[in-house]
């Protein structure tokens, strides 16, 4: 059983914050170990492992990127993917300032790096982000834009690492 079916929402890019939240604490109190004190063990371990499942469920579902992770996991075509070579060299400017980030750190370097590269991944997400609003929940994910967002999700990882570079290193 899916997160999605989890928690009756249909699979979808942009889920409603409200009902799934609603349906996490709903779950919550009706698989909360204390509620079962009484049952016997085989009970008591199926009641832990949906109350694990349920924070996992909701740990996924209410993050934006662990959602899209967990869409592509679950519903994609398992396809391994390289990143975009057009991207590598685009980013490589970035990627430099880095390395000389790391030889001669300062903070102000550091913060001005990181908000170039933050601006690259919102300019990233931007371009895909009318695919996933025209996604209407219930419906199978249309492949290519899962690959679309695969591609960007590779790329996010990649920025996020060279964000992680910026940091002062001991």
């Amino acid at each position: 059983m899916s997160f999605f079916e989890f928690y009756d929402l249909k699979p979808s890019f942009y889920v409603d914050e409200a009902a799934l939240k609603q349906a996490y604490y709903q779950k919550m109190r009706e698989f909360h170990p204390d509620m079962h004190v009484g049952a016997d063990e085989s009970k008591k371990a199926e009641i832990l492992q949906l109350s694990s499942k349920n924070n996992d469920a909701y740990k996924t579902l209410r993050d934006f990127h662990k959602r899209l992770s967990y869409i592509i996991k679950n519903y994609g075509e398992d396809v391994s993917k390289e990143i975009d070579k057009m991207f590598l060299m685009e980013t490589m400017d970035i990627n430099e300032e880095v390395m000389e980030l790391q030889m001669d750190h300062t903070i102000e370097g550091e913060q001005t790096l990181k908000a170039k590269i933050l601006y690259q991944e919102t300019m990233l997400l931007n371009e895909i982000e009318a695919s996933l609003k025209e996604h209407t929940a219930g419906e199978d994910f249309d492949q290519d834009v899962l690959a679309k967002v695969q591609d960007y999700l590779m790329k996010r990882s990649y920025l996020q690492r060279l964000a992680t570079n910026c940091e002062k290193q001991d």
